[in-house]
């Protein structure tokens, strides 16, 4: 089962936050997807230690494509997410992981509202 990890996830994680141990063992089990949105998301923050090297390892990750932007559109109008509190890069990451068939996990419990 692939699995595309939020930012959220990523950064308790990187901050050794309690519950940051399922990540390990997503990472260890090889079910980790990212995505471009994702990586930028982190590398726009503080990284930890050596940044290059977080960055190039979120890199070779799995990465799930991006939905043409008429499949977000729909996705956005058919679900109706707009003036719910979500991002439009909130969006695209659900859009991407539905689209793909793939889980999504998120600590952001509005997110994951819509990724039943």
């Amino acid at each position: 089962m692939q699995v595309l990890v939020d930012t959220s996830i990523w950064i308790d994680f990187f901050r050794k936050k309690e519950g940051s141990e399922r990540l390990l063992q997503l990472l260890e089990s090889g079910s980790v997807v990212t995505h471009p949105y994702i990586i930028g998301e982190l590398q726009m923050g503080e990284l930890p230690g050596l940044r290059k090297q977080v960055i190039d390892d979120l890199k070779n990750l799995p990465s799930v494509k991006i939905p043409p932007d008429s499949v977000i559109s729909d996705f956005i109008e058919n679900l109706k997410l707009f003036n719910t509190g979500l991002s439009y890069i909130d969006a695209v990451l659900l859009c991407s992981a539905k689209s793909s068939g793939i889980q999504f996990l998120s600590s952001d419990k509005l997110l994951m509202k819509y990724m039943r």
